[in-house]
């Protein structure tokens, strides 16, 4: 099965949270979120984005206006946006950085479909493909 561990820090306490292939988190200022995120931090909504896997790997979609930053896309998604998260990835809502750690287990390795040539290549959506130079990040998720 695969996954994704978050990391993340506020105030003094380090985090963790799991989410495991299949599965739908919420992140926000609200108690009723999976990943509860600082409640002074009013940059952050109640409902601010969610983390969910597609048919091509995880996903962090912003829900809040105030959006998601997201380091392998080089900015904020805007409410309504999503985008793929990397083998490795950060994440930032409001103050808070979120780093993200995909693991792929039994299945095999997770590799790209390049959107472009259709060659497969080492999972990396933040960089360009080897083979023709077009970026990996509109790229399909398959499992070798």
């Amino acid at each position: 099965m695969n996954e994704l561990t978050l990391r993340w820090r506020h105030g003094d306490h380090a985090h963790t949270r799991t989410v495991a292939q299949g599965e739908r988190v919420t992140i926000g200022r609200s108690t009723a979120s999976d990943v509860v995120m600082p409640a002074g931090d009013r940059r952050i909504h109640r409902e601010h984005a969610e983390i969910a896997w597609t048919g091509r790997g995880p996903v962090v979609r912003a829900v809040g206006r105030n959006g998601v930053g997201v380091r392998s896309l080089g900015r904020a998604l805007r409410k309504g946006e999503e985008a793929p998260l990397g083998r490795e990835d950060r994440l930032r809502v409001g103050t808070v950085e979120i780093t993200t750690q995909l693991r792929t287990t039994g299945a095999g390795e997770l590799k790209l479909r390049c959107h472009h040539c259709g060659r497969v290549c080492d999972y990396a959506p933040h960089e360009m493909c080897p083979h023709c130079g077009h970026a990996l990040a509109g790229g399909e998720t398959v499992i070798l």
